[in-house]
């Protein structure tokens, strides 16, 4: 793979950063007066919400590279409109089962959002038949999909989901109740199916956009971080001048080029390689991501200080987003589960640490 962003996805990035600085939330309070309708309204605009349908990308091979750019910004600038849940993983679920209507020209004008069901601890994917779940990233949404065993996409409409779960301040929840007789999820419509492949590439392309909230949500907190010990001042001097204070800014500026090179080889991986290999990409992703979002999150806090645990405070919104992200579709633990099954045959991590030992 060339590590080179082109010049189309260099414009691509700066387009999107441009437009979630305008829209996003700077300070906790302004979360009470988000206008969701406007902010999707000025994505619409710039097309973005486009690509996640096969036939708009201006390079089919590398639609999950390009909403991860996309996804990226609007994380760093602590955007709620729902990108991920609607542009990036719900559109997507959708061309592959090649509706016919006028549903998926809507999601790309921005007249409908939609977003995806998932477990009710957030680790998977939600079944229909898998009892409770919860509409993620679901602020105004008016479609909510889910999955059956067999590949068939199920939608039911968002409202009258009126139970919010609060995760994250900057994204809405609702619940999903199963039938109290047979654990089904109710009210839905079936939309098409799809294959197993597609599954697995889908979830791999999953995967990787939440690699990219982490990655935006991480540069957020690291650019607070920064700009803030420039400002701060103690015994006559900046603390950024402090050199406790420099290392522990530079870790996270590593943590965070790291998790971004992860990030971009899971994305490319999703949609050239083959369906294990990019689950595979996607999983290591996620691993590392889940593993040092916390270290960022809370190195911005440590920094702010005192003033850092205070609801006036942007801070802890990264924070949190970063906490949910780590465990949304499977934590570092379960990613690494996963690759220890791929490479060990079906095998646990603990039995994969005994079986290292007995051939060592």
């Amino acid at each position: 793979m060339d590590v080179r962003l082109s010049e189309e996805q260099r414009m691509l990035a700066a387009t999107a950063a441009a437009v979630a600085a305008s829209i996003g939330v700077r300070q906790p309070a302004e979360l009470e007066t988000f206008d969701v309708d406007r902010a999707w309204s000025r994505l619409a605009r710039t097309g973005v919400l486009a690509l996640g349908v096969p036939d708009a990308e201006v390079d089919e091979e590398a639609g999950t590279l390009h909403l991860a750019l996309v996804a990226e910004q609007l994380a760093r600038h602590a955007v709620p409109a729902p990108y991920l849940g609607s542009a990036g993983l719900a559109t997507s679920l959708l061309a592959a089962c090649d509706r016919s209507d006028d549903l998926l020209k809507s999601l790309a004008d921005g007249e409908v959002r939609a977003t995806v069901c998932l477990t009710a601890d957030l680790s998977s994917i939600a079944e229909v038949q898998s009892g409770d779940a919860i509409a993620y990233d679901a602020l105004g949404v008016h479609q909510v999909l889910a999955i059956t065993t067999d590949g068939a996409v199920m939608a039911r409409e968002a409202r009258g989901l009126a139970e919010a779960v609060q995760f994250d301040p900057t994204r809405l929840a609702l619940a999903l109740k199963a039938d109290a007789a047979d654990g089904r999820l109710a009210g839905w419509s079936a939309c098409g199916r799809v294959s197993a492949e597609f599954m697995q590439r889908w979830r791999a392309r999953a995967l990787a956009l939440v690699c990219a909230d982490m990655v935006g949500a991480m540069q957020g907190a690291l650019d607070l971080m920064v700009s803030y010990a420039k400002v701060r001042r103690q015994f006559g001097a900046p603390i950024g001048s402090f050199q406790a204070i420099q290392h522990l800014c530079a870790d996270q500026a590593v943590h965070v080029e790291a998790a971004r090179s992860y990030l971009w080889f899971a994305a490319w991986a999703a949609d050239r390689e083959p369906p294990e290999e990019a689950l595979r990409a996607a999983a290591s992703a996620k691993a590392y991501c889940s593993d040092v979002a916390r270290r960022v999150g809370e190195a911005c806090v440590q920094v702010h200080g005192g003033i850092g645990i205070t609801w006036e405070c942007q801070v802890h919104l990264y924070l949190k987003r970063l906490l949910v992200d780590a465990v949304l579709l499977g934590d570092a633990v379960d990613q690494l589960e996963r690759l220890a099954s791929q490479r060990y045959g079906g095998q646990g991590l603990r039995q994969v640490d005994r079986t290292e030992r007995m051939e060592a």
